[in-house]
C-alpha cells in the first residue's frame, strides 16, 4: 500500500497527464507532460526514502 504522500503525488501526476491529453496548445501539452514526470519522480523518491527509513528502523531494532 502506498503512503498518502506517494498517493498524492501520483494523483497530481495523473491530473497533469489528463491535462496534457486534452489541451490543444503544444507548449502547454509539453509542460503538463513534464510536470507529470516530475510528480512521478517525486513519488518514487518518497517511496525510496520511506523504504530506507523502514530498513533503518529494523536495523536499529535488531541491534537492541
Amino acid at each position: 500500500m502506498k503512503s498518502p504522500q506517494v498517493q498524492k503525488c501520483l494523483e497530481k501526476a495523473a491530473y497533469c497527464e489528463r491535462m496534457a491529453s486534452i489541451v490543444s496548445d503544444a507548449d502547454a501539452r509539453f509542460q503538463f507532460a513534464e510536470v507529470a514526470k516530475q510528480w512521478q519522480h517525486l513519488a518514487k523518491q518518497i517511496e525510496e526514502l520511506e523504504s530506507e527509513r523502514q530498513r533503518c528502523r529494523i536495523k536499529r531494532a535488531a541491534e537492541r
